[in-house]
């Protein structure tokens, strides 16, 4: 039996306890000890012990470390910084590589911590956790469609019967003309019809006016302070008027109120408030259940909770909504407003949204850059001081202290890593402007993040960079015994170099998720625009036509327009292919199938000539035909998807079709398919191809847009000009609004765009910054069997079997580096690509791509090192033995 106190309790004792009260605590707790075991049991003793020594873990009894003394010391810390920039000088190359390598490092964390903290800084006013906007999910046979706007009628319903709201408002944005008295207009996309109580639920400051009373009265306006300056110059804009023109009147409206421009970090984007009563006449059919949809928000009472109240409202709509629209299943959504930009991607969004996985990825990017350049530091640094161990052996012998030596190499960690920060600051201030408009496709303001919050923690950041950077090389160069460096006896301080070699694949492993997650992006992106979409998107132009002149006399620009000689055709259409917007979804039945009801499908209104203007195929019956008069009221083509849901795969032509469309009337046209066209992706590859119906649309609410298909070849700017003159001839006051279908199909994948440029400039970064660690290890290895490669040559060796000596030093780590990253990866693809109802096959080529670039790289990093070992001259290392 043992009776004698654990030994780890005692050492633990000593460790932590001053020496002046070591030698009398460890003597009473000894006492203590054998006077238990006596009484109670060597066991109970033994137990008891370990509670007695943590009673002494007290701050008055703590050892102070030896070099606390010096810590503040002014002529100890400057003599140091002195050695450390001599050091820095002494060993350029070592020192350059690694201070570009944390300035990499530090840079990237710091341009991607901006970024997070700008995404995550969307709607985040005081009380904004108490505004929820009411979206709506809706079910049609089989097809959801989830919605960020919600019928007309639903909010006053809810406020009337939910005492838990608080207030709420409604927004209708309009696009629409805007001018003084005479010619001069504008076209204004950010003007909102709102209620009067807009104030109430979001916190705008008020320049000019009265808020309380500025949109209660029809016709009354509030501007921001940028429109304002537009319209009105310096000059008071309270009580002058302004003049809106849609498609078919103009109205005045009263200017009551200027507020401040709406914040860059508000998911709202607003110019004109414009009070709703006014939609009495702009819009006299405003208040139905199917179109307009606006945006609805409400403001909760306090301590109110959002998931119960939802759930009211839901049986609110089930008791008072249109019957109609009860047959879509509506179910409405409270989502809080702070949390828009980064969880929304719902129809009828303001602007396109980012998401939240996205911004925490590229925050966790960042983080790990850092962690690469932190790991190349220690790397580099270990095998740095493994060189100098002649220099710290004369310094222990001189009658340097641990403490001492500690202090130096702390000193030249912190001028490094303080170095690459400032450095990364400079870099930061000077290519910020363009370099964020590039990478994150709009302007960040960066004076709004480098706050002395921001800062404060940028210092606290360093110093613990320096602690970890310099923790392990310190460590290690201080356990140097003074004889065995001078007798130049370090391999048992250098080991196998199990650490660095642990580091470095963590290093290999970062890198081959970093490089198949980009090598996954770009192929997804450079897939969505080159897969075959169902239509030629080349030389295909669209322009939009506003003015309700334009519209009704569409047929006359239209004629003029196939006059150029590069023009083949050209044909009307209600909206343009890949937009998310403008297939309106109008009733269908069939009569050969009652027992399927009503239902609703996308459609799209064109003119005969726009199968042929976009090369769609039709895999049975026939085009639309301008000699067949019946053709324009009877005959419609649907794509395959909607044949096949009707079990028509070869005999849809002549089936009837009943098709309820809206042209200042409700109307039903009981018409014949005449073919059926290929399926074509009308909207973006996120979706799956849905039912369509073509038909034959030429009322002028529909005639939107006109799209040219353009012969190859020839210049686009002296094209663009001769179409511009042509558009002047019918309309000189307006300027062109023209789309290229190519570039409108790309600016649908924008955020792919975006997200695969910051993943590949900071995965080359990353890349870049482990091949510095390659360079270290093998820097470290080659130094540790000097000896062992001099022998090598002198018996013959060859400078193949030489590089292949440390060729396999990483070759194995790159190895496990691919059985920790592939299985990583292959779960990210997976759970991606299923956000794409179209997505690239991400196979075995992929991933031997990915391995035989870190192979390169590992291979280009070790190069020079295994040059310079192959040539060297064994004598030089070999005469001391």
């Amino acid at each position: 039996m043992n009776h004698s106190p654990p030994k780890w309790t005692i050492k633990f004792l000593r460790w932590f306890c001053r020496p002046v009260f070591l030698e009398e605590v460890e003597g009473d707790l000894t006492e203590i000890f054998r006077s238990r075991v006596r009484e109670r049991g060597s066991d109970h003793a033994r137990r008891t012990f370990i509670f007695d020594v943590l009673k002494f873990l007290r701050w008055t009894m703590l050892r102070k470390p030896d070099f606390a003394v010096y810590s503040l010391n002014r002529g100890l810390w400057l003599y140091n910084m002195k050695i450390a920039f001599r050091v820095f000088r002494r060993n350029l190359l070592h020192s350059t590589i690694n201070l570009f390598g944390l300035t990499m490092g530090i840079l990237s964390f710091i341009v991607l911590t901006i970024y997070y903290l700008n995404e995550n800084s969307f709607d985040r006013f005081p009380d904004s956790d108490q505004i929820y906007r009411i979206a709506t999910s809706l079910e049609d046979d089989g097809y959801y469609t989830e919605s960020a706007q919600s019928p007309v009628p639903i909010l006053p319903m809810l406020v009337q019967d939910l005492p838990q709201i608080r207030s709420s408002v409604r927004l209708l944005p309009l696009t629409g003309y805007l001018k003084k008295a005479g010619p001069l207009r504008f076209r204004e996309e950010q003007l909102v019809f709102t209620d009067e109580t807009f104030f109430e639920v979001f916190q705008i400051s008020v320049l000019k006016g009265n808020m309380e009373e500025a949109l209660t009265q029809p016709f009354t306006m509030v501007l921001t302070e940028e429109k304002a300056a537009q319209y009105f110059g310096d000059g008071n804009a309270i009580g002058e008027m302004l003049i809106f023109e849609d498609e078919d009147n103009q109205f005045e409206f009263t200017v009551t109120a200027v507020v401040s421009n709406f914040s860059h970090h508000s998911h709202l984007n607003v110019d004109f408030l414009v009070s709703f009563q006014s939609l009495n006449q702009v819009m006299p059919w405003h208040n139905n259940w199917f179109y307009p949809t606006l945006h609805s928000y409400v403001r909760l009472v306090p301590d109110h909770d959002a998931g119960e109240v939802e759930i009211a409202a839901n049986r609110v709509l089930q008791n008072y909504a249109e019957e109609k629209y009860l047959e879509k299943s509506p179910e409405l959504v409270f989502q809080p407003v702070h949390t828009l930009h980064l969880s929304s991607d719902r129809q009828g969004e303001w602007e396109p949204n980012s998401t939240q996985i996205n911004v925490q990825y590229f925050f966790v990017l960042g983080l790990i850059i850092l962690g690469i350049a932190m790991i190349n530091y220690i790397n580099l640094s270990t095998a740095n001081s493994i060189q100098r161990s002649k220099e710290i052996g004369m310094k222990k012998a001189m009658g340097s202290s641990r403490p001492q030596l500690i202090r130096q190499f702390f000193s030249e960690s912190f001028l490094m890593v303080s170095g690459s920060a400032i450095i990364s600051l400079v870099l930061l201030l000077l290519f910020w402007s363009p370099f964020s408009t590039q990478l994150f496709g709009r302007q960040i303001s960066l004076y709004e993040f480098l706050t002395l919050r921001f800062l404060t923690y940028g210092l606290s950041v360093i110093f613990l960079l320096t602690l970890a950077a310099g923790f392990y090389p310190t460590l290690l160069v201080s356990r140097f015994r003074t004889l065995d460096v001078l007798r130049n006896r370090l391999s048992g301080y250098q080991g196998k170099g199990i650490q660095r070699k642990i580091l470095v694949t963590i290093q290999f492993s970062i890198s081959m998720v970093l490089i198949l997650a980009t090598l996954l992006l770009v192929e997804q992106y450079q897939y969505l625009l080159r897969k075959g979409l169902g239509f030629q998107k080349e030389y295909r132009v669209a322009i939009k036509l506003v003015e309700e002149e334009d519209k009704k006399n569409y047929k006359a620009l239209k004629d003029a327009l196939k006059q150029l000689s590069f023009v083949d055709n050209v044909a009307v259409s209600n909206t343009i292919l890949g937009s998310e917007t403008g297939f309106y979804g109008f009733e269908i039945s069939l009569p050969d199938k009652p027992e399927l009801g009503t239902f609703e499908w996308y459609t799209l209104g064109v003119d005969e000539d726009y199968l042929d203007t976009y090369g769609l195929e039709l895999t049975a019956g026939r085009d639309f035909s301008r000699s067949l008069a019946t053709d324009q009221h009877e005959a419609v083509i649907i794509n395959e998807t909607a044949a096949r849901y009707l079990g028509w795969k070869g005999d849809a032509v002549g089936k009837g079709l009943n098709l309820t469309i809206y042209t200042g009337k409700r109307e039903t046209r009981n018409a014949k398919i005449i073919g059926v066209v290929r399926d074509f992706h009308y909207q973006s590859l996120y979706e799956s191809v849905k039912p369509l119906v073509i038909y034959i649309n030429k009322h002028h609410y529909y005639t939107d847009n006109l799209n040219l298909k353009l012969q190859p070849g020839g210049s686009v700017r002296d094209r663009i000009n001769r179409i511009e003159k042509i558009y002047g001839q019918f309309n000189p006051d307006k300027p062109i609004e023209l789309v290229f279908m190519e570039e409108r199909i790309a600016h649908t994948y924008h955020r792919e765009l975006l997200n695969t440029r910051i993943l590949s400039i900071f995965t080359i970064l990353s890349i870049f910054i482990a091949g510095l660690g390659v360079f270290g290890l093998i820097t470290f290895s080659t130094h540790k069997r000097i000896k062992e490669i001099g022998i090598r040559k002198v018996l013959g060796a060859s400078f193949l079997q030489i590089s292949g000596i440390f060729t396999k030093e990483y070759l194995y780590l790159i190895v496990v580096a691919c059985v920790i990253s592939w299985p990583v990866v292959h779960w990210f693809s997976t759970k991606w690509l299923q956000n794409f109802a179209y997505s690239v096959d991400f196979g075995i080529l992929n991933y031997l791509a990915g391995f035989s670039v870190v192979l390169i790289i590992g291979l280009i990093s070790s190069l020079h090192r295994i040059i310079w070992v192959a040539k060297m001259n064994p004598v030089d290392h070999l005469r001391n033995e």
